[in-house]
């Protein structure tokens, strides 16, 4: 279970009551908190370079902070548009099935 991400829960039900749900937001938000630190991760060169709104990460880059932080692709690229390093729309392109497609 050590290699398990808890960022985010893959047998998330949509029947869930509303209530339920928030918790489960709340938990996602806290756990990228403690697993992709704000200052380390908007520290990184590659998060630098990039700036605001960018919509030209690729695989590799989104790959590599991925491993860094030891989190899947989608929490990592989820964390960089609370940042609003990324945009929805690029989000939504690479993940269009996400259970955060409330985001836009």
């Amino acid at each position: 279970m050590v290699r398990v991400s808890g960022v985010s829960d893959l047998e998330m039900n949509a029947n869930r009551p509303p209530e339920n749900q928030q918790i489960e937001v709340f938990c996602n938000h806290v756990a990228a908190a403690a697993l992709m630190p704000s200052a380390a991760l908007l520290a990184e060169p590659i998060v630098v370079a990039r700036g605001t709104r960018s919509t030209s990460w690729n695989d590799f880059e989104i790959g590599e902070l991925a491993k860094l932080y030891n989190v899947s692709r989608e929490a990592l690229l989820r964390r960089l548009l609370t940042f609003e390093r990324t945009t929805a729309d690029f989000y939504l392109e690479r993940f269009p099935f996400s259970l955060h497609s409330h985001i836009r």
